[in-house]
């Protein structure tokens, strides 16, 4: 955990701020429990602190708190003209939502992010002076004092075959999202609860209003195949067959092929069966896990050779 009284506080579980040379990458981990506090400043990044280029690959991040007496908190921070990728993860129940500002760029792929709180923004995203491509995720059941989804402040959140529904904000126009600046675009293929803006026309897009909301019908986050936790599409889902033809991924995040019928919206491809051998989902560590730094902290390159040996590991690290 990362505590401070009078300064922020970065990072609960990782905290890499290198320079723009080096690179982070996070494959098949679980971090949980992880936290940042400060009393009289912000707090950024409960789980992940990021000022440089960083993947998270396969991997989980649930049950981190970002406590800020002054200044933003979040679970998930990555800043400074640096670029991020999340592919076929889950970001699920942390006090704190993933932001992203500062002319960064992220990538988010086949990835589940769900009941996340986030008291100043967005509870799944938040952006602000950046560029963010969501193509083939699920954001459901968070909530947010400005949005429930995303939050845009500025900058620009391209959405591309997503579920962005079921989430509650301070209104019930402000469920799925808010854009107080820059856009929100429509890639396609989405599948929107609530927009009683307008923003999403794509003809191959779904949305419905705050009087008659749709509902994606998922069923609750589970292990549902895979090395992470899913909402499965429910039989009779209208997000079934709607995902569109536009960046299709070839599997969705449990690995399962996307070849039933037509993409589904959403990280799940309803009908699709798991390949043998991807082990369990919840990651508890083992020779799978893997953490490794271009040039960063030591302790996470002594992680990543613990994993290399077969040692049983999660990244939490408490004060």
């Amino acid at each position: 955990s990362s505590t401070s009284s009078d300064d922020s506080a970065f990072g609960g579980a990782i905290n890499f701020a290198p320079s723009s040379t080096q690179q982070l990458t996070v494959t098949r981990s679980v971090l949980t429990g992880s936290s940042a506090t400060s009393t009289n400043a912000e707090a950024l990044g409960a789980a992940i602190n990021c000022g440089g280029v960083i993947e998270v690959k396969e991997s989980t991040i649930s049950g981190s708190t970002a406590t800020s007496g002054s200044g933003g908190a979040d679970t998930f921070h990555h800043e400074n003209s640096s670029t991020l990728l999340i592919e076929r993860s889950t970001i699920s129940g942390n006090t704190g939502g993933l932001t992203i500002v500062s002319s960064s760029s992220a990538s988010i792929i086949n990835s589940t992010i769900s009941g996340n709180t986030e008291p100043n923004g967005g509870g799944g995203i938040t952006a602000d002076s950046a560029s963010v491509s969501v193509t083939f995720c699920t954001i459901t059941l968070n909530n947010g004092g400005n949005a429930g989804g995303i939050n845009v402040g500025s900058g620009i959140v391209t959405l591309i075959g997503t579920i962005l529904a079921g989430n509650t904000g301070p209104s019930a126009a402000t469920a799925d999202f808010l854009v107080s600046g820059g856009t929100l675009a429509d890639g396609g293929g989405n599948f929107v609860g609530v927009d009683d803006v307008s923003n999403f026309t794509n003809m191959a897009t779904q949305a419905g209003s705050s009087g008659t909301p749709l509902n994606p019908m998922l069923g609750a986050l589970a292990d549902n195949g895979g090395l992470t936790f899913t909402h499965a599409l429910l039989t009779g889902s209208s997000a079934i067959d709607m995902g569109g033809s536009t960046a299709v991924p070839s599997v969705d995040q449990r690995n399962a092929p996307r070849t039933v019928g037509s993409a589904d919206a959403g990280a799940y491809e309803f009908g699709a069966s798991v390949p043998s051998g991807q082990g369990s989902a919840g990651g508890e560590g083992d020779s799978r896990c893997t953490v490794s730094a271009s040039g960063g902290n030591i302790w996470l390159m002594l992680l990543a050779l613990m994993a290399l040996a077969g040692v049983a590991t999660r990244l939490r690290r408490t004060a």
